[in-house]
């Protein structure tokens, strides 16, 4: 994964971070900030163009600070192609890919 970064960030591909954070202050909660477990992994450093929060599978939908969403995001700046990479391929990963791939064929409005 380190390498991946590393290769993105020489060539001037935007690195964007997603992170699932439920809006419950639960600490028992994994998926709460509260919990400290809603974080970069410590073994990566990658200086991200943007960082998302989401509650859904798909990262479309995540806000970053400003209330933006991804999907909102990648569009301002023309970014048609994606590498999707994460922790959960079976769930968040495989959605945000499906997810995307709609929203540029056109399947969804």
């Amino acid at each position: 994964m380190q390498s991946l970064i590393n290769r993105c960030q020489s060539r001037g591909i935007a690195l964007v971070q997603v992170f699932h954070q439920e809006l419950t202050d639960a600490a028992a909660n994994p998926f709460s900030a509260a919990s400290g477990c809603v974080r970069a992994m410590p073994e990566l450093s990658l200086r991200a163009d943007a960082v998302f929060y989401k509650q859904v599978h798909s990262a479309m939908f995540g806000r970053n600070g400003g209330g933006v969403t991804l999907e909102a995001w990648l569009r301002e700046r023309g970014i048609g192609e994606l590498l999707i990479t994460g922790i959960r391929t079976e769930q968040c990963c495989e959605t945000t890919t499906r997810h995307a791939s709609d929203l540029v064929s056109g399947c969804a409005t």
